[in-house]
């Protein structure tokens, strides 16, 4: 009763979605207004109980925040970071011109306010752990012995995936829906 904001409001939705609450929510409430109210610690979250819900515009939500901190100079996941930000920002990578907001300098929130915002935050690479989870489709069982690969690509054509397992390495191809997987051994 207390949330006010589209921030705050999807990521309550998400948490009731995956909380397995039965409610009127669908998907639509997530992806309604694209990336606006998406934050850097709760993608993960927010994408998962997209994908639960039904939905279908993960992807779209992917490229349009993350393409948003990219386009603004990203190397890394940010902190914080919110669309509305970039109306009259600048990039990270360039001194702000005087009619430009420092996308850096001027925003942030709580205890990371202007320059105390990470430009390099780990808890903000959740989308990660959502593309190798749902888009690739990997899942470990048997405390990691065993591994099964059931993609959503979301319409990405090609993936790779490459990652350190059981002395050597776990190798992910998947092209236009075929999956291949390979053991390399060190």
């Amino acid at each position: 009763k207390h949330l006010t904001t589209s921030c705050t409001e999807k990521q309550a939705l998400a948490f009731q979605i995956l909380a397995g609450r039965q409610n009127d929510y669908d998907y639509a409430s997530i992806e309604k207004n694209g990336a606006y109210g998406f934050s850097t610690f709760m993608t993960y979250y927010l994408l998962t109980a997209d994908a639960k819900a039904g939905g279908v515009k993960m992807l779209d939500l992917i490229k349009e925040y993350f393409g948003a901190m990219l386009s603004r100079g990203a190397t890394t996941f940010w902190e914080d970071f919110h669309i509305n930000w970039l109306d009259g920002s600048g990039r990270i990578d360039e001194l702000p011109k005087d009619s430009e907001k420092d996308i850096h300098g001027d925003y942030g929130a709580y205890c990371y306010e202007g320059f105390r915002h990470s430009l390099c935050h780990g808890w903000a690479s959740g989308v990660l752990s959502f593309i190798i989870e749902y888009m690739i489709g990997l899942q470990f069982t048997n405390n990691g012995q065993n591994y099964t690969v059931t993609p959503h690509t979301l319409g990405v054509q090609e993936m790779y995936l490459k990652l350190p397992y059981k002395n050597g390495w776990l190798e992910i191809i998947i092209e236009e829906n075929n999956v291949r997987t390979n053991l390399i051994m060190e």
